[in-house]
């Protein structure tokens, strides 16, 4: 009975493959680029997307051609309900292009993320959402004290 020839694996082979490999789980694949927050300042931003747990997905110019993103959290608020804020900011959101992100002297939370004020138009979206029920309040007294009062305020009239 004739077994198949069986060729022995080329060195070659294996470091390709474990390169590769490596390449993918430490995720050095090239991939769009991650901006560093410390590169993001208040201004007007496109608005990519809203994540599932209702971080917001900026465009940020990191110097290349091809602007990089940034998930931003909400300053001021403790989102309880992701999946429902969501659902409601993408309806608000959908034919938004550009949002306001104003940044606080707190522009790290405490895992290190970025986070900041957002505003449509003369909106603030933070106070919204604990209006609505979606978040509640998380002011601190180093945060801006106009906007920390807003959303104390929508707070105070849920």
């Amino acid at each position: 009975m004739n077994s198949p020839i069986r060729r022995k694996p080329r060195l070659q082979n294996w470091v390709v493959g474990t390169f590769l490999g490596v390449a993918i789980l430490f995720g050095l694949w090239p991939s769009k680029p991650t901006a560093d927050p410390s590169l993001i300042q208040s201004g007007d931003y496109q608005l990519l997307a809203i994540n599932p747990d209702a971080s917001v997905k900026l465009a940020v110019d990191v110097g290349d051609s091809e602007p990089g993103e940034l998930d931003i959290r909400w300053l001021g608020i403790v989102i309880e309900q992701p999946e429902s804020t969501s659902v409601w900011l993408r309806r608000e959101l959908a034919q938004v292009d550009q949002i306001t992100v104003r940044l606080d002297r707190r522009r790290l939370d405490e895992n290190g993320r970025p986070q900041a004020y957002f505003f449509l138009e003369d909106r603030l979206l933070n106070a919204e959402l604990v209006g609505r029920d979606f978040a509640r309040e998380d002011t601190h007294p180093s945060d801006f004290a106009p906007i920390s009062r807003q959303i104390r305020r929508a707070h105070s009239s849920e």
